[in-house]
């Protein structure tokens, strides 16, 4: 694999978070993150909105919800609620928006992989297309994160789509260092 001078200059994940933050300030209310590491994309994704002042709960059909704080944000055995139903589970910022009207921070709902629920569920595409109407205009942002594939639903909806990308040359050279004195110690 050759590998020329921008991709070694690459760092996939400061340019993401970078890229993130500058949507989520704009007002995006529906953010399609995809990418082949979702794991690492999802803690990228943590991170952000943390450092940015923001709240992050995190939906995976194992464990349902997760909130992520700063003192467990890298934290990967972080119990959840178990709302394991994605129904309900992608209901929950609406029924948020609701109650909380008018909140100051921004509020995260960053949901794993639930392309393969979407696939012929109507509600599901409604409340995408609702989110990306409605969240705008509030400090609220749905991320729905999946392989790097299309999402399976035809909403009508205005979701911005990105990349998540593999690692840069000098971010692999930083881990492999870390690992390297981690051993050495």
């Amino acid at each position: 694999m050759d590998i020329n001078s921008s991709h070694a200059a690459r760092h996939s994940e400061q340019d993401f978070s970078r890229k993130f933050s500058t949507y989520v300030d704009s007002g995006v209310g529906v953010i399609h993150v995809r990418t082949h590491e979702i794991i690492r994309a999802a803690m990228a994704l943590r991170k952000q909105i943390i450092v940015d002042g923001g709240s992050v709960k995190e939906w995976d059909i194992v464990n349902g919800f997760k909130t992520y704080t700063r003192d467990n944000v890298n934290d990967v055995l972080v119990t959840g609620d178990s709302n394991i139903d994605i129904g309900g589970a992608f209901a929950v910022p609406l029924d948020n928006l609701k109650n909380n009207a008018g909140a100051q921070n921004i509020m995260c709902y960053v949901y794993l992989n639930p392309h393969v629920f979407m696939e012929g569920n109507p509600t599901l595409a409604h409340l995408l297309m609702t989110y990306s109407h409605v969240l705008p205009a509030t400090n609220t942002v749905v991320v729905v994160l999946t392989p790097d594939m299309p999402l399976p639903v035809d909403s009508g909806a205005n979701i911005l789509s990105m990349h998540f990308d593999p690692p840069g040359l000098g971010e692999l050279k930083d881990s492999l260092t870390g690992i390297l004195s981690g051993v050495m110690e």
